[in-house]
């Protein structure tokens, strides 16, 4: 199993490979979606009230609109969640925790400053997904026959097979590590209008600027590892770009 990479400027550099979209032209089709994605987006809407341990359902309604957006153009949605972190990851997950721990206590000090603004700014950090927001999801979804996945560990790698083998014709995310599991036809960046980047495996080679009979998915794989990722710091003065041109 791979690790999740975390790959700077990944989806940028995979331009070629994309083309805007449309949910109206996937119309009838299976798609998977990484909601730990929706839930940090809507939990930034409400960061000050989950920071000061008020209740409420505003990130829970959030995902609930994509949901809907979905539905409402014949499209079976899956909810795929983050289940375990991965081993391999303990020394970054032990950092999150550290940093959103300082965040909070900045939170808490500056409020008794009386620097609201400044407080909301750290709040916004501090704010952790747990599983109990998860469920809060899982079981809305469950009242509207809404399936849900909880993965082993990260939602990529479980997003990517079920693509793979068919389950779904398509990967709804915000993470570009997800192609580097193999995923063949991901939407990016999808807007509550319908609108989204989709990226398709199988046009890599124009991002790699070779000829797709020298294009090589684990040749792919390998740049992306030299350029840096979160597990593994990038050597000086080496991204995206420049692992490219070693990599051929």
């Amino acid at each position: 199993m791979y690790a999740k990479m975390g790959i700077t400027g990944l989806i940028k550099f995979l331009g070629k490979s994309s083309s805007d979209v449309h949910l109206k032209v996937i119309r009838g089709s299976t798609v998977v979606v990484d909601t730990y994605c929706g839930l940090h987006k809507g939990a930034f809407g409400c960061a000050e009230k989950l920071a000061m341990g008020e209740d409420t359902d505003q990130y829970m309604q959030y995902c609930m609109k994509y949901v809907e957006l979905l539905l409402s153009y014949d499209i079976k949605p899956i909810l795929v969640f983050d289940g375990r972190h991965l081993p391999a990851k303990e020394l970054t997950e032990r950092r999150r925790r550290e940093s959103r721990k300082q965040s909070r206590e900045l939170a808490s000090a500056l409020l008794r400053a009386g620097d609201k603004e400044g407080a909301r700014s750290h709040m916004r950090r501090c704010v952790d997904i747990t599983h109990e927001m998860a469920l809060r999801v899982i079981r809305e979804c469950r009242q509207r026959n809404v399936d849900c996945i909880v993965a082993p560990y990260e939602a990529d790698a479980q997003m990517a097979w079920l693509n793979k083998v068919g389950v779904a014709q398509y990967v709804i995310a915000e993470d570009s590590d997800v192609t580097l599991f193999g995923a063949s036809k991901i939407i990016f960046k999808l807007d509550l209008n319908g609108t989204g980047s989709l990226v398709e495996a199988d046009k890599f080679y124009l991002a790699r600027g070779c000829k797709r009979e020298n294009y090589n998915f684990e040749n792919f794989r390998r740049m992306c590892r030299l350029s840096g990722c979160e597990d593994l710091g990038s050597l000086p003065g080496i991204g995206l770009m420049k692992a490219g041109k070693c990599m051929l």
